[in-house]
């Protein structure tokens, strides 16, 4: 504690910033009773194999906002890092919930309904809190021992850096990306409980108010790319960037298990499949040619149908 009070007050005076203490270690195995115990006093031991897992995420992603996301969702991911200092109505956030399960007994609109809830989030608020979810391990350790066996890939460097990689993307489109991103909220609070419901139209409006604003407390399923692809550019401009205050579309579900997780992100990558690029220039023709609707259609549709004639063409 003495050492944490000077910090404050000669390094970061008015500046909200919370000073971490680790203990690194390779070859000696720690009980978690001994680990309980010096994080209790401030300290974070960080193991061989949590140095493993670390050095892999940002050997993959070239990344060390990524990088740091995913220590600090493993270490810190119980403090209420960037809500402390926030009004409730900081962490409050207008969306709808959707019933996305019937629940245990197979029939909806029943008590054990299970709800996912969508809205929007600026992406410097979201990159704040959200990490990648790669498969069940109780820490940071089991991860560190097994870093082949992810059922979500790390982020990869040729997807955040390049020519062609999402920041060019994002900076040449200069608006946010429009698809949801699919998150797995991992709080201690369950979102039902932090959940209003409006009194208006169908009633499946609503406000969200976040208890804690936690490092790691959103898991993302897919989107981690288009998330953390804001990264080099936040780096580079600042926190105060345009396009940090983007704002992207959520899917939330709460608590979700790590084997659905996982059967979720299977799903939705493994039905995905590469569109034609003569394709996409002809359905781009759709929003930019001039002329009547019905003819811009008439033409995309011959079109479609020479190319299945002439698989040469496709």
């Amino acid at each position: 504690k003495p050492i944490n009070q000077r910090l404050r007050r000669n390094l970061f005076k008015k500046d909200i910033r919370e000073p971490i203490h680790i203990i690194a270690t390779r070859g000696y195995k720690w009980t978690k009773k001994d680990k309980d115990q010096l994080k209790k006093d401030g300290f974070i031991v960080l193991t061989e194999a949590g140095i493993n897992y670390l050095e892999s995420c940002y050997n993959e992603s070239k990344s060390s906002w990524f990088t740091f996301n995913q220590f600090l969702s493993f270490y810190m991911g119980d403090k209420d890092y960037f809500g402390a200092q926030l009004k409730d109505e900081q962490k409050q956030y207008v969306g709808f919930r959707t019933r996305s399960s019937p629940g245990k007994d197979g029939v909806f609109e029943t008590e054990d309904d299970v709800f996912a809830y969508t809205t929007s989030m600026k992406v410097i608020d979201l990159l704040k809190i959200s990490t990648v979810a790669h498969k069940k391990a109780e820490d940071i350790d089991q991860l560190g021992s097994t870093t082949k066996n992810y059922y979500q890939r790390i982020l990869k460097s040729s997807r955040l850096n390049g020519k062609n990689a999402i920041p060019k993307f994002i900076r040449e489109k200069e608006g946010p990306f429009t698809n949801n991103l699919l998150i797995n909220y991992r709080g201690a609070k369950d979102l039902e409980k932090m959940w209003t419901p409006f009194d208006k139209g169908q009633k499946r409006g609503g406000l969200i108010t976040f208890d804690k604003l936690s490092p790691g407390m959103f898991h993302i399923i897919d989107g981690q790319h288009r998330l953390f692809g804001y990264t080099p550019i936040i780096e580079t401009e600042g926190d105060e960037s345009d396009f940090g205050q983007h704002e992207l579309i959520i899917t939330l579900f709460d608590k979700m298990e790590p084997q659905d997780e996982a059967r979720n992100f299977l799903q939705i990558n493994k039905n995905q499949k590469a569109i034609d690029a003569g394709l996409v220039l002809e359905v781009q023709l759709v929003f930019g040619a001039h002329g009547p609707p019905d003819e811009v259609i008439e033409n995309l549709a011959t079109t479609l149908v020479q190319m299945l004639a002439d698989p040469k063409k496709g």
